[in-house]
């Protein structure tokens, strides 16, 4: 990366437990690697004072939109293990042929870009300088993660797609069969 070879370590704090991770880096004296660490998002401002208080660690914040756009390009530029890491499901409505395949995002502009997190934000994309947030939704992971924790009782993210990947959202989802009594067949659903 920028003519550097290494690896790359990636840990998962929740905000609310943002405050451990500080103290850890304080206790490991992270300072002592580097007194600067790149960050994003509202975190990054939200936390900045804590870091230099307790990590003794200075926080370069980077507009998170730009890191958004410059993270996909460089993902799909190298992939990972020599395989692409941008894919699209061809044959999505055939399950018999339906397939995972390859996406290359050599010149993908204009392109529509959405990023959720607590929320979700769609950006139209015009090249990797020139984009636009075009519209958001309040409701994107942090509903979810709400909704799952109150309706289920479970306490972490991880926890509710786990449940979700064992559920069937038929049960509970509002289907095309429910409103029109079967398909729609002018749209294919």
């Amino acid at each position: 990366m920028c003519g550097r070879r290494g690896n790359l370590h990636f840990i998962c704090f929740p905000s609310c437990a943002m405050h451990r991770f500080i103290q850890m880096g304080s206790e490991k004296n992270f300072f002592s690697l580097h007194t600067t660490l790149c960050a994003t998002g509202g975190g990054a401002f939200k936390f900045q004072e804590d870091f230099r208080m307790i990590a003794d660690l200075q926080l370069h914040k980077l507009d998170e939109l730009d890191c958004l756009i410059q993270g996909l390009l460089y993902v799909d530029s190298v992939g990972f293990n020599g395989k692409p890491e941008c894919y699209y499901f061809e044959n999505p409505t055939n399950p018999e042929l339906c397939q995972k395949k390859p996406y290359c995002l050599g010149n993908p502009y204009p392109m529509l870009l959405l990023n959720m997190g607590s929320g979700v934000s769609i950006l139209a994309v015009y090249s990797k300088d020139n984009y636009k947030r075009v519209t958001a939704t309040s409701l994107g992971g942090g509903t979810f993660l709400g909704l799952c924790c109150l309706l289920t009782g479970c306490e972490t993210f991880e926890e509710a797609l786990e449940m979700a990947a064992k559920g069937d959202s038929t049960n509970v989802d509002k289907l095309v069969k429910d409103i029109y009594g079967g398909d729609y067949e002018r749209f294919g659903i």
